[in-house]
């Protein structure tokens, strides 16, 4: 059996993590209806933001079969990955 590899839960930390950084800076005055208006310009507009998104959801289907097929190298990989992400 082929591995299926951790491409999709990569793109999905990305966006993750783009969001987050996203609504942290929205979030320092508080949060209301103009940081939804915000959000809704940043995907208009901003199309590398745009693009980490589309990436890390339209490859939710692939997810299920990358934690099924997930080994303790990949999983330390991974964590790696995310742990660089939040430095």
């Amino acid at each position: 059996m082929e591995k299926v590899g951790t491409q999709e839960l990569k793109e999905l930390v990305d966006g993750m993590y783009e969001l987050y950084m996203f609504a942290k800076v929205q979030a320092d005055d508080g949060i209301d209806w103009s940081d939804a208006a915000a959000l809704a310009g940043k995907l208009i507009n901003d199309e590398e933001f745009r693009e980490k998104l589309v990436e890390a959801f339209t490859g939710l289907k692939a997810l299920e079969a990358e934690l099924k097929d997930l080994d303790f190298k990949e999983g330390l990989e991974l964590t790696q990955y995310v742990i660089e992400k939040i430095k």
